[in-house]
């Protein structure tokens, strides 16, 4: 934050729980501290809250918006990532004024969301099966984390560390000395037909990467696996 307030930047963008790419959260005492920076330097918050509901074992913390006396926060999420990526429906949390005024916008790009989107949504929020869906997606979720974390923890424990994340979709993986991460992407996305995201494109140091367990099967989580640990292991000799 010290960075944006430095560089004039309008506003301070944050994912502060089961953040992409990291999978980790900011603790109580960072929120309070973003809060206060904030209110120091009247530089409005974006939070981005995206991940909110799939968590694991307990729910995350509150909000930075919950801190939030002053109006500097303008509190962001979606149904994209909890019930499906082409429900383009989300919601924020801010001042009438900001929300009267991001409405307007809305309209003038794209006439407003499916009404057909919308009544989908309202009915599994009204009926309470929206909650039903989200405990399942949870309990798949964490079996598919669970078992991407044994294979890390079986073959990539002699050349690399990771963060165990409490929700989200993502680990975030450190290799234990240098690696050209740029050719290990280049090898397994044109031999082996395997994608993962390089730490570098999100300002990550040049040894890390994101997996995400979201979306592939355990078969392809295990194959994927193996992949990188063969190629990142000839690199890091």
């Amino acid at each position: 934050m010290n960075q944006a307030i430095s560089n004039k930047e309008k506003a301070f963008y944050i994912d502060p729980t089961f953040n992409n790419p990291t999978g980790q959260s900011l603790s109580r005492r960072s929120r309070e501290e973003i809060i206060t920076y904030s209110r120091r330097h009247n530089m409005p918050i974006i939070e981005d809250d995206i991940y909110r509901d799939i968590w694991f074992d307990e729910p995350p913390l509150k909000p930075i918006k919950s801190l939030d006396n002053t109006g500097n926060v303008l509190h962001i999420s979606s149904f994209s990532k909890s019930i499906a990526p082409a429900i383009r429906i989300g919601w924020l949390i801010a001042s009438e004024k900001v929300i009267e005024q991001l409405a307007d916008i809305r309209m003038q790009i794209d006439y407003g969301s499916s009404i057909l989107s919308q009544m989908v949504v309202y009915e599994l929020l009204t009926s309470g099966e929206y909650d039903d869906h989200v405990s399942r997606l949870r309990t798949i979720l964490k079996d598919k984390r669970d078992y991407m974390l044994s294979i890390l923890n079986d073959t990539f424990s002699d050349i690399a560390t990771w963060d165990i994340p409490k929700g989200g979709f993502f680990i975030w993986v450190t290799f234990r000395g240098d690696i050209n991460i740029k050719k290990l992407f280049a090898e397994l996305i044109n031999k082996e037909k395997i994608l993962f995201n390089p730490g570098f494109i999100y300002g990550g140091k040049a040894n890390t990467l994101r997996l995400s367990y979201a979306f592939e099967n355990k078969e392809n989580i295990k194959y994927a696996l193996q992949k990188i640990q063969h190629y990142a292991s000839i690199e890091l000799k």
